[in-house]
């Protein structure tokens, strides 16, 4: 009997029906061919410095007519886009958006040849330009424990190592440098997690083996890891503050009346409220630096 085969096929890829465009040294935008037989006659270009979006609509009479050549001079493009610290030549790899119709391109990662191996290698720096707004957040939510020049670092050489470790399997870049940067945070978090005693997230729950709460948190929802990075926070700022002040948090945290926190801490009214003026300012500043 013969097998039931269900075969897909593939044709031949042909990157002259991509939709690509590149920014030259001397200023001027190609446009591949792909790129041109999908655009209507006239457009309107767009960048985002952030992102390292180009954006192309549909434009208007009085906005750029699209050339035969595909050839445009776009000067003040190439200034935006050297502003940003991107290198030229740069290539756009473009797709449509279906909500806005706005054709977006993104940038190539650039792949230059290592003389010492022969490879081809993506380029960090280009890479780290493009993707330093995944950095950022990762450093601004996860692992708010660890000193923050200790995560900036230790999120930048997560970053060098996942692009050395990227293939074409590992998907898009964007959430393949998150996964792999929020992942090495929380590893390098652990140890500072360890230092705030037994309340701590990262004290064993029992006395076998290294299993713990904190050590649960990376394949918990985004929004138990949100908690479990405050709870250590709190506890890190709690053991800033001095007797009298972690004393006053207390009361107040439980409803105590301002007439009762006077008499327990043997202060003025004022002096308790002034008191708690004092521990909200250490509060901000304290958040602020982390």
């Amino acid at each position: 009997m013969r097998p039931d085969y269900n075969f897909l096929w593939f044709k031949k890829e042909d990157r002259r029906c991509s939709l690509r465009a590149s920014v030259s040294l001397d200023g001027k935008l190609y446009l591949g061919r792909g790129l041109r037989a999908v655009l209507p006659r006239y457009i309107r270009l767009g960048f985002d410095e952030r992102r390292k979006v180009l954006a192309i609509a549909v434009g208007r009479v009085e906005d750029i007519e699209l050339p035969r050549c595909g050839v445009l001079n776009v000067q003040t493009l190439a200034c935006r886009i050297q502003a940003t610290g991107l290198r030229l030549p740069v290539t756009f790899l473009f797709t449509k958006d279906e909500m806005t119709g706005f054709y977006l391109g993104r940038v190539l990662p650039r792949r230059r040849c290592d003389r010492a191996t022969g490879q081809r290698r993506y380029d960090p720096e280009q890479l780290l330009i493009l993707y330093q707004h995944v950095l950022d957040e990762a450093v601004s939510k996860i692992a708010r424990s660890t000193p923050l020049a200790d995560r900036r670092a230790a999120a930048r050489e997560a970053f060098l190592e996942a692009v050395e470790g990227y293939q074409a399997g590992c998907g898009e870049w964007e959430d393949y440098l998150q996964e792999r940067i929020c992942k090495h945070l929380l590893a390098e978090n652990r140890p500072h997690a360890a230092a705030y005693g037994q309340r701590s997230l990262d004290a064993p729950l029992t006395g076998e083996g290294n299993f713990c709460l904190y050590g649960t948190a990376a394949t918990a929802s985004s929004g138990g890891l949100q908690q479990a990075e405050d709870r250590i926070m709190e506890e890190q700022f709690r053991a800033s503050l001095s007797t009298r002040e972690r004393a006053l948090a207390d009361l107040l945290r439980s409803g105590v009346s301002l007439a009762r926190i006077a008499g327990t801490l043997c202060l003025s009214e004022d002096e308790a409220v002034e008191l708690g003026y004092q521990i909200a300012r250490k509060r901000k500043a304290f958040f602020a630096a982390t």
